[in-house]
């Protein structure tokens, strides 16, 4: 069965700002995959101008448009419309689990590879396993399953954070 991409927000259960800290420096590129209604967007937009989402939903993409920011439909597993090493970070808020439940993980994260500068910055939030919400707890990933997925990409690990009562982020570097 596949994993339907689109959830609710969790902007109720995660610190948005400190996770944005953690990602984002003054005039950095950002893009957020799998953007959502864009409350990530719209706390980075405080930091940089350079900020731009995409989201396989029609409407999560009208709705940031709506807000002034710059947001592209599509399915990062079949292309990022950005060029090679043209973006400082990247941010996989809640869907990386159903990027991997989908088997389209590697095709992603090739891309966000692909498009970030070396060194550039890959920030994962995910449900903790624990966590009586969000997906299932099947596809729930553990900091330690993410981990192990990433690093292999080419990515070295630089923290873990706690994000909130329900998540964690987890920040990589591009070597």
């Amino acid at each position: 069965m596949k994993h339907e991409h689109g959830g609710h927000s969790s902007k109720a259960y995660v610190d948005i700002p400190k996770v944005v800290s953690y990602l984002l420096g003054k005039d950095d590129v950002f893009l957020d995959i799998g953007c959502g209604p864009g409350d990530y967007l719209k706390e980075a937009g405080k930091v940089s101008k350079n900020i731009s989402g995409m989201d396989i939903h029609e409407g999560s993409v009208s709705s940031v448009r709506s807000s002034g920011i710059k947001c592209v439909l599509g399915d990062a597993s079949k292309g990022i419309p950005f060029t090679d090493q043209s973006i400082d970070s990247i941010l996989l808020a809640n869907v990386l689990h159903g990027f991997i439940a989908n088997k389209e993980d590697d095709a992603v994260l090739a891309e966000a590879a692909r498009a970030l500068k070396r060194r550039g910055l890959l920030g994962v939030v995910e449900f903790k396993k624990t966590s009586e919400i969000g997906p299932p707890a099947d596809i729930k990933l553990s900091q330690s399953e993410v981990i192990s997925r990433i690093v292999p990409e080419g990515f070295s690990q630089v923290e873990e954070v706690e994000a909130g009562p329900e998540h964690y982020l987890l920040v990589f570097r591009k070597k």
